[in-house]
């Protein structure tokens, strides 16, 4: 899995350092997400982002304009986990 954090801004590197990685630990994901930060303008602009921090999971936005909280990112991972053993199950 590749979980992107879009932005450059002091908001967008707490999100990276602290809440991403504290997130990551708690599921037990942290061999199984790499983990990148994108400053590229553009980047968001191809994604529909216009509001930073925004946290993409292989692709798909999650969260835009927002500084989550450890367990909110939790939340979107595990959200997203199940849906993808789901949709391999089918």
């Amino acid at each position: 899995m590749k979980l992107e954090i879009l932005g450059s801004c002091p908001t967008c590197e707490s999100l990276y350092y602290d809440r991403i990685r504290q997130a990551l630990k708690m599921a037990g994901l942290e061999e199984k997400v790499r983990v990148e930060r994108v400053k590229d303008p553009k980047y968001f602009v191809e994604l529909g982002v216009f509001m930073t921090p925004a946290l993409v999971l292989d692709g798909e936005v999650l969260s835009t304009g927002k500084l989550l909280m450890p367990d909110d990112i939790l939340r979107l991972l595990q959200a997203k986990e199940i849906e993808s053993n789901c949709n391999s199950n089918e």
